[in-house]
């Protein structure tokens, strides 16, 4: 049986066995971002994501034009953030 582990570094949680990686990113406290799945990691550097650049039709925060949610590979498809797969996320009012 496989033993898991994990560690969180600038916002980035990997979850790593000795032959597998998962790691995700948690931008500005709000959006679960999947960053890496596949054969074991021992280091991490970001060079598969998006690259931070103004797309003209994109959605994004005046305060970063850069980033926008149409362009970020989301974890977890929410309604009404660029995602258009079917969300699996919904409010629950109570």
């Amino acid at each position: 049986m496989n033993s898991f582990d994990i560690q969180f570094h600038n916002g980035q949680f990997h979850l790593f066995s000795s032959k597998v990686s998962y790691i995700c990113e948690l931008h500005k406290d709000a959006w679960l971002l999947h960053r890496y799945w596949g054969p074991r990691l021992t280091a991490y550097h970001g060079a598969n994501c998006p690259e931070p650049v103004k797309r003209t039709f994109a959605a994004a925060d005046p305060e970063e034009p850069a980033f926008s949610l149409e362009m970020e590979p989301q974890e977890f498809s929410c309604p009404h953030q660029g995602d258009y797969r079917e969300s699996s996320l919904a409010p629950v009012c109570v």
